[in-house]
């Protein structure tokens, strides 16, 4: 009969879902022939790990290492980044050639092995011809563990219990971030998670946070969360640089002027420029703008064209438009603050 000589698995020694722990097992055969063996680790009646068409002499022994993924996880996600990649066919390459560490993600095709046949199946979900829907090993709870042999020519099948493993949920800490003004979109390592004021639970380690506002300069740093513990962001955002723009009516044809009091603010990407005066037409505001901003795009929002111009409407476009009396022409169309 084969026999388990040991079984460890590495990392904390409470185990918390969502986490990779290492699973070390080394498996003998104590006959006479040669044997070759299927050998399954299992977390309750979860197949956690598994190795197939292990080719043992008599009283050779075998030394099986296996990324344990204690949550959920995306077959097809190797490199276990989150997301099915060219980085993941790599990555399986290099786990066939014995160069890395397997893990249940790797098994793509969910055939329990781990062979070039996994590799064609990360080839498939990235093309869209496949689909990879989430498997979960465990949630927070006590399972029992046990290594399942099976000799393949006769059947044969061994089963070794171990003690039961309890997976509990993630030490977490709390990030709270506040932006003056409100309302600036919260990125985290590049992923849009919410608007501040906003707070939010983050497993420990270090994380780079970005704020974007319109009008204002993106704010960027990096922050070490701490279990248990409260990290607060307090940023006074900085406005960008106001060009004030002294602009006159020209009496040309155009919509009934905005009441007086106007604001209109354009993100140029380079700065912001700012009118606030007497009442005129959109279209020669705008034309104005482009003459004093020469050269530069501006992103001014919804155009619709009519009589001798431009000015602002329902109708989106993306049509280059050169408003009456200006040679410089617009070409992407957004983000157009319009203040009565």
């Amino acid at each position: 009969m084969a026999e388990v000589i040991n079984m460890a698995i590495g990392g904390d020694p409470e185990l918390q879902l969502d986490s990779v722990h290492r699973l070390e097992l080394s498996v003998q055969n104590p006959t006479q022939v040669q044997w070759v063996y299927d050998i399954e680790w299992l977390l309750g009646e979860t197949v956690g790990a598994s190795w197939t068409d292990v080719a043992l002499t008599a009283g050779q022994s075998a030394d099986l290492v296996y990324d344990i993924i204690f949550g959920t996880y995306l077959p097809g996600d190797a490199n276990m980044d989150g997301q099915v990649n060219a980085g993941d066919i790599t990555y399986l390459e290099q786990v066939i050639l014995g160069i890395r560490t397997p893990n249940a993600a790797c098994d793509a095709n969910l055939d329990g092995k781990i062979d070039i046949g996994d590799v064609t199946a990360i080839e498939q979900i990235i093309l869209g011809m496949r689909t990879s829907s989430p498997v979960t090993l465990a949630t927070i709870g006590t399972y029992s563990s046990k290594v399942k042999v099976t000799e393949k020519s006769t059947g044969t099948v061994w089963v070794f219990e171990f003690e039961g493993i309890t997976i509990s949920g993630p030490v977490v800490g709390t990030l709270q971030a506040i932006f003056t003004p409100p309302g600036a979109n919260i990125y985290i390592n590049n992923n849009l998670v919410g608007v501040a004021p906003l707070t939010v639970d983050l497993i420990p380690g270090a994380y780079d946070i970005k704020a974007t506002l319109t009008g204002y300069l993106d704010w960027t740093g990096t922050v070490q969360i701490v279990a248990g513990q409260t990290t607060t962001i307090n940023v006074v955002l900085t406005a960008q640089t106001g060009v004030a723009v002294d602009l006159t009516w020209d009496g040309g044809t155009s919509p009934p002027p905005p009441p007086t009091g106007t604001q209109v603010a354009i993100h140029t990407g380079y700065q912001i420029v700012i009118y606030s005066g007497p009442p005129m037409s959109a279209r020669t505001l705008f034309a104005s703008i482009l003459n004093y901003v020469q050269g530069v795009y501006l992103y001014v929002g919804d155009w619709v064209s009519g009589g001798s111009g431009y000015w602002m409407g329902p109708v989106q476009t993306t049509d280059t438009i050169i408003p009456t009396g200006s040679a410089v022409g617009i070409d992407a169309i957004q983000d157009f603050i319009w203040t009565y």
